[in-house]
């Protein structure tokens, strides 16, 4: 019997940077506090850094994902909107403290992806299948040739993938123009689970391979990698 183990993905690095980032808010409002002559409670103080997070944003694409860049201080106006001004003049810097901490989370999100490109290369295949000790090889399509899936023979050839153009479309195409049942024509009938990425990289992927035992499709939320290897992946033909 074959086990499924499904692994959490963990970003490490993600969570490092905003631990770091969380971390310098925290110590700019201590530090503001003890400099400070009429000092306010110290939770309404955070209460007010909170608020002052509160933000109109304008969305752009950077590096490969959507970042939200602060514009407007709507949190900073809301509490100069419901306090007195003796008492605004208390919270105010804190609640400033709160707007300018958006551009430390967005320094520390930018920081930690191009730490996190660097650590885990996206175009390699060994970044998504950095552990397939477990891997488990699963037909799709009625006409998948019979196969085995040798976990050691597998991790022995990732190495050795080159990455190649992905030709999804081709393979569609040709199901298309030929007039043939898609049931003929299926080039990628197998899915191999039980894979995991590298530890800390939080990245997750379905991993297909092709009808040869060559081929292999990884697809991410964002986008596909095709590989080929020289040498079968798989024992195709094999027995149990």
């Amino acid at each position: 019997m074959n086990v499924i183990i499904q692994h959490m993905p963990v970003n490490i690095l993600s969570i490092w940077f905003n631990i770091m980032g969380w971390g310098m808010i925290i110590l700019w409002i201590i530090i503001r506090y003890r400099i400070q002559k009429e000092k306010p409670a110290i939770w309404k103080a955070v209460l007010a850094a909170l608020a002052g997070i509160i933000s109109f944003s304008w969305n752009m694409m950077l590096m490969d994902m959507v970042v939200r860049i602060a514009v407007l201080p709507l949190g900073v106006w809301i509490l100069h909107f419901f306090l007195r001004k003796h008492r605004y003049e208390i919270y105010r810097p804190y609640a400033w403290i709160g707007f300018w901490s958006n551009y430390i989370f967005l320094a520390a999100m930018l920081l930690s992806t191009m730490i996190h490109s660097v650590m885990y290369p996206i175009n390699n295949a060994d970044t998504y299948l950095a552990n397939v000790e477990q891997a488990v090889l699963i037909p799709t399509h009625p006409t998948a040739p019979q196969a085995v899936l040798h976990p050691k023979q597998l991790r022995s050839l990732i190495p050795k993938l080159e990455q190649a153009e992905d030709q999804t479309y081709t393979w569609y195409s040709q199901t298309s123009t030929k007039g043939k049942p898609d049931y003929q024509m299926e080039r990628i009938p197998y899915v191999v689970i039980n894979t995991h990425a590298r530890w800390g990289s939080g990245l997750q992927s379905m991993v297909y391979l092709e009808r040869d035992g060559k081929g292999l499709l990884i697809t991410t939320e964002k986008r596909q990698f095709y590989y080929r290897s020289e040498e079968p992946l798989v024992e195709i033909g094999g027995g149990e």
